[in-house]
This record gives C-alpha cells, sequence and structure tokens, in this order.
C-alpha cells in the first residue's frame, strides 16, 4: 500500500499545483517546467511550527513563510520562565533548518527531530517528546508526535492504517478511496463516477482496483505536464483541469498523518 499512497499523493499534489493557473497555462507551461519534477512538490516549506520537551525545558519554534519573508521565533520554557530566544545566529539555524528539510527524501520524523535538536542546540538524546506541523506552498500538510524509544514499538512505522482520498470535478464526476488498517482487517471501499455512471468495489475487488490505478498515477522521470495530466484523467476517468477538489488524507502506523487539501 505504500506506493499506492506515495501514488495518491503525487496525484494530489500536482491538482493542487494545477489549481494555481488557468487551463491554458497548465496545457502549455514554461520550458523549465515542462516535466514533472514530483520531489519538488515537497520543497517550499510555507510554515513549520513545532514543540520540542527535553526533561527540565521546552522549545517552541515558530517559522513563517510569507512571500519570500521570512518570520522565526523561538521561546524557551524552563519551569515557569519562558524567555524569547532572539539571537541572530538560532534564527538562522532554524531557517537553516527548514530549506534543507527536503521531505520528498522520506526522512522519518526521528531524523526530523534530531536535525531540529541540532538547530536548537541541544542533543537528540535528550529529546523526550515532540510535535510538528508543517504547511507547504501546494496545500499539502504534514503532521506527527514523536515519543522517545516510540519506535521500537511499532513493527513497521510506516505501514498504512488510513487513507480517504477524493477527487472532484465540476461536472459532477468523482474519484473517491477509503482504506483503514485495524485489529479486525482491512476495510476498502472505491467509489468512481464518470459519464458511464457510477461505480462501487468493496472489499477484495476495492482493493483490485486501487493497485489498478497505482501504477498509472506514478509518473516516469520523462513525463511531462501534459502527458502527466492526461494520464491521470485516462487512469482516475476525471479530467484533472476540471477537478474542483482533491482532498487527501493520510495516517500511518507511527501516527504521522499526511494531508493535502485543495479547492479550485
Amino acid at each position: 500500500m505504500k506506493k499506492v499512497t506515495s501514488a495518491l499523493l503525487v496525484t494530489a499534489l500536482a491538482v493542487s499545483v494545477t489549481g494555481q493557473v488557468s487551463a491554458e497555462e497548465i496545457k502549455q507551461p514554461a520550458p523549465i517546467v515542462q516535466n514533472v519534477d514530483v520531489n519538488n512538490l515537497w520543497k517550499q516549506i510555507d510554515t513549520f511550527q513545532a514543540t520540542v520537551v527535553l526533561q527540565d525545558e521546552k522549545y517552541k519554534v515558530t517559522y513563517d513563510d510569507n512571500d519570500g519573508i521570512v518570520h522565526v521565533k523561538i521561546k524557551k520554557e524552563t519551569g515557569k520562565e519562558e524567555i524569547e530566544v532572539t539571537g541572530q545566529e538560532a534564527s538562522d539555524k532554524v531557517v537553516e533548518f527548514v530549506k534543507d528539510l527536503d521531505l520528498s527524501k522520506n526522512l522519518s520524523k526521528e531524523e526530523v527531530i534530531n536535525r531540529l535538536s541540532a538547530a536548537l542546540g541541544v542533543e537528540p538524546s535528550e529529546v523526550e517528546k515532540a510535535d510538528a506541523d508543517i504547511t507547504l506552498t501546494n496545500h499539502a500538510s504534514v503532521s506527527f508526535s514523536y515519543k522517545q524509544g516510540e519506535k521500537t514499538q511499532v513493527i513497521n512505522p510506516y505501514e498504512l492504517q488510513k487513507l480517504d482520498a477524493k477527487l472532484e470535478a465540476k461536472d459532477g464526476s468523482f474519484y473517491h478511496i477509503r482504506f483503514l488498517l485495524n485489529k479486525n482487517g482491512i476495510q476498502a471501499l472505491v467509489k468512481e463516477k464518470t459519464e458511464e455512471g457510477l461505480k462501487t468495489f468493496k472489499g477484495t475487488a476495492a482493493l483490485e482496483e486501487i493497485h489498478r490505478i497505482k501504477d498509472g498515477l506514478i509518473p516516469a522521470n520523462d513525463t511531462t505536464w501534459n502527458g502527466y495530466l492526461d494520464q491521470v484523467s485516462d487512469v482516475l476517468g476525471v479530467e484533472v483541469t476540471d477537478i474542483t477538489k482533491a482532498d487527501l488524507k493520510v495516517q500511518f502506523a507511527n501516527n504521522t498523518k499526511v494531508d493535502v487539501d485543495f479547492n479550485r
């Protein structure tokens, strides 16, 4: 299911990017973006908020990029005392941390916390718990919580637990996928509405339909934007340039969550 999740994430992110321009601009992109670079969809971070808790201290970090103007706030709590860390070096380290936070590399949340700890000047081994919320320019957000030693409690930290994907077009057509993995087993449901009518897949049939679309939604290295949009339209039966809503909610076994929320 990891490849299925990746495929849907790429699709939703691509839709959110196309939603920022007109259909004509989509069909005639600038030469510099002729090819689909999936990794670049994850690189532009608008906001980053995190809380890092040590035994005797707590740090609150806020990073905000507003049209290229970056603001950083670092607050340190010791007991009942709270101070704002105003040193330029501290702010620069947080900015560098965020700029280098390439989520396309599939960083684990442990690695994110380790790098954030280094930026704050604390030892990663001293971090007892932490949480982070990241918002990307393309309408996606990533959030997670971290507790020291929890990784050993999960056999497969990034096993898919929940998936809820919705793509809806202005003509009423849509593609909905729901997937839930719990102690009672797997629940899967797919609903597809095209000009040919409504199709509903449940259980095994739903899993087969999910795997059918998987390969069709991952772009090859030399795929152009035009080609990829046509590819997605063919696979889902929904014209990408007509999509008005793209919502994707994913939760993994280690409680990392990824949300894409786009409305044209």
